[in-house]
Protein backbone atom coordinates (compact mmCIF):
# COMPACT_ATOMS: atom_id res chain seq x y z
CA UNK A 1 0.00 0.00 0.00
CA UNK A 2 1.29 3.44 -0.88
CA UNK A 3 0.02 6.84 0.21
CA UNK A 4 -2.50 6.93 -2.66
CA UNK A 5 -2.80 3.37 -3.95
CA UNK A 6 -3.81 -0.04 -2.70
CA UNK A 7 -1.81 -2.61 -4.67
CA UNK A 8 -2.22 -6.33 -4.26
CA UNK A 9 -0.61 -9.19 -6.16
CA UNK A 10 -1.97 -12.71 -5.84
CA UNK A 11 -1.91 -15.79 -8.07
CA UNK A 12 -1.19 -13.95 -11.27
CA UNK A 13 -3.67 -11.19 -10.47
CA UNK A 14 -2.99 -7.55 -9.77
CA UNK A 15 -5.42 -5.22 -8.02
CA UNK A 16 -4.77 -1.49 -8.20
CA UNK A 17 -7.21 0.80 -6.39
CA UNK A 18 -6.96 4.49 -5.60
CA UNK A 19 -7.37 4.89 -1.85
CA UNK A 20 -9.66 7.87 -2.51
CA UNK A 21 -12.02 5.54 -4.40
CA UNK A 22 -12.55 3.19 -1.45
CA UNK A 23 -16.01 3.63 0.07
CA UNK A 24 -16.45 0.58 2.34
CA UNK A 25 -13.93 -1.89 3.74
CA UNK A 26 -14.33 -4.88 6.01
CA UNK A 27 -12.71 -8.15 6.98
CA UNK A 28 -14.20 -11.44 5.83
CA UNK A 29 -13.26 -14.79 7.31
CA UNK A 30 -14.17 -17.86 5.26
CA UNK A 31 -13.95 -21.41 6.51
CA UNK A 32 -12.56 -23.60 3.73
CA UNK A 33 -13.14 -27.33 3.93
CA UNK A 34 -10.09 -29.55 3.99
CA UNK A 35 -9.62 -33.06 2.68
CA UNK A 36 -9.95 -34.57 6.16
CA UNK A 37 -13.22 -32.78 6.86
CA UNK A 38 -11.90 -30.02 9.07
CA UNK A 39 -11.70 -26.42 8.06
CA UNK A 40 -9.03 -23.83 7.55
CA UNK A 41 -9.57 -20.10 7.76
CA UNK A 42 -9.14 -17.77 4.80
CA UNK A 43 -8.78 -14.07 5.58
CA UNK A 44 -9.98 -11.50 3.08
CA UNK A 45 -10.20 -7.71 3.00
CA UNK A 46 -13.28 -6.69 1.02
CA UNK A 47 -13.51 -3.20 -0.45
CA UNK A 48 -16.29 -1.46 -2.34
CA UNK A 49 -14.96 1.24 -4.60
CA UNK A 50 -16.38 4.29 -6.32
CA UNK A 51 -15.34 3.01 -9.75
CA UNK A 52 -15.36 -0.65 -10.65
CA UNK A 53 -16.55 -3.75 -8.92
CA UNK A 54 -16.00 -4.74 -5.28
CA UNK A 55 -12.68 -6.46 -4.57
CA UNK A 56 -11.89 -9.36 -2.29
CA UNK A 57 -8.21 -9.34 -1.39
CA UNK A 58 -7.07 -12.64 0.10
CA UNK A 59 -4.32 -12.23 2.67
CA UNK A 60 -2.37 -14.91 4.50
CA UNK A 61 -3.17 -14.13 8.11
CA UNK A 62 -5.73 -12.26 10.16
CA UNK A 63 -3.02 -9.86 11.33
CA UNK A 64 -2.32 -8.96 7.69
CA UNK A 65 -6.02 -8.25 7.11
CA UNK A 66 -6.14 -6.05 10.19
CA UNK A 67 -2.99 -4.20 9.16
CA UNK A 68 -4.37 -3.53 5.68
CA UNK A 69 -7.64 -2.20 7.11
CA UNK A 70 -5.71 0.02 9.53
CA UNK A 71 -3.73 1.51 6.66
CA UNK A 72 -6.87 2.13 4.63
CA UNK A 73 -8.60 3.81 7.59
CA UNK A 74 -5.60 6.08 8.28
CA UNK A 75 -5.44 7.19 4.65
CA UNK A 76 -9.21 7.52 4.13
CA UNK A 77 -10.81 8.14 7.54
CA UNK A 78 -14.32 8.80 6.23
CA UNK A 79 -14.87 5.37 4.67
CA UNK A 80 -17.51 3.00 5.98
CA UNK A 81 -15.83 0.32 8.06
CA UNK A 82 -16.82 -3.14 9.19
CA UNK A 83 -19.52 -5.49 7.99
CA UNK A 84 -22.47 -3.66 9.50
CA UNK A 85 -26.02 -4.12 8.24
CA UNK A 86 -26.40 -0.36 7.74
CA UNK A 87 -23.51 -0.41 5.26
CA UNK A 88 -24.73 -3.67 3.70
CA UNK A 89 -28.16 -2.12 3.07
CA UNK A 90 -26.56 1.00 1.56
CA UNK A 91 -24.48 -1.19 -0.75
CA UNK A 92 -27.66 -2.88 -1.95
CA UNK A 93 -28.96 0.57 -2.91
CA UNK A 94 -25.86 1.12 -5.05
CA UNK A 95 -22.59 2.99 -5.23
CA UNK A 96 -24.36 6.39 -5.11
CA UNK A 97 -25.75 5.56 -1.65
CA UNK A 98 -22.33 4.50 -0.37
CA UNK A 99 -20.75 7.61 -1.89
CA UNK A 100 -23.36 9.83 -0.20
CA UNK A 101 -22.67 8.29 3.21
CA UNK A 102 -18.92 8.74 2.77
CA UNK A 103 -19.42 12.38 1.71
CA UNK A 104 -21.39 13.02 4.91
CA UNK A 105 -18.61 11.43 6.95
CA UNK A 106 -15.97 13.53 5.14
CA UNK A 107 -17.83 16.65 6.29
CA UNK A 108 -17.94 15.30 9.85
CA UNK A 109 -14.22 14.43 9.76
CA UNK A 110 -13.25 17.90 8.51
CA UNK A 111 -15.09 19.54 11.40
CA UNK A 112 -13.37 17.51 14.13
CA UNK A 113 -10.55 18.73 16.34
CA UNK A 114 -7.25 16.86 16.29
CA UNK A 115 -8.18 15.00 19.50
CA UNK A 116 -11.59 14.08 18.10
CA UNK A 117 -9.97 12.88 14.87
CA UNK A 118 -7.75 10.59 16.92
CA UNK A 119 -10.85 9.19 18.67
CA UNK A 120 -12.62 8.81 15.31
CA UNK A 121 -9.72 6.71 13.96
CA UNK A 122 -9.74 4.55 17.08
CA UNK A 123 -13.51 4.01 16.68
CA UNK A 124 -13.08 2.98 13.02
CA UNK A 125 -10.31 0.58 14.00
CA UNK A 126 -12.59 -0.98 16.62
CA UNK A 127 -15.37 -1.33 14.03
CA UNK A 128 -12.96 -3.09 11.66
CA UNK A 129 -12.17 -5.63 14.40
CA UNK A 130 -15.70 -6.04 15.75
CA UNK A 131 -17.81 -6.14 12.60
CA UNK A 132 -16.37 -9.04 10.62
CA UNK A 133 -18.21 -11.08 8.00
CA UNK A 134 -17.78 -14.73 8.91
CA UNK A 135 -18.81 -17.42 6.46
CA UNK A 136 -18.82 -21.15 7.08
CA UNK A 137 -20.48 -23.14 4.28
CA UNK A 138 -21.29 -25.92 6.74
CA UNK A 139 -23.54 -23.45 8.59
CA UNK A 140 -24.57 -20.97 5.89
CA UNK A 141 -24.49 -23.05 2.71
CA UNK A 142 -22.43 -21.95 -0.25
Amino acid sequence: MTENWLLHFRRGGLWIVRVDDILWAYKRINVRSTFLGGGRLQFTVCVSVDRGRPLEIIVGREAAAHQMLEQIIRRRPAILVGYQMTWHDLAKEGIAALRGAVCERETQWASLSEDDQFDWLEDRSSEASEYVYRHDPRLHGN
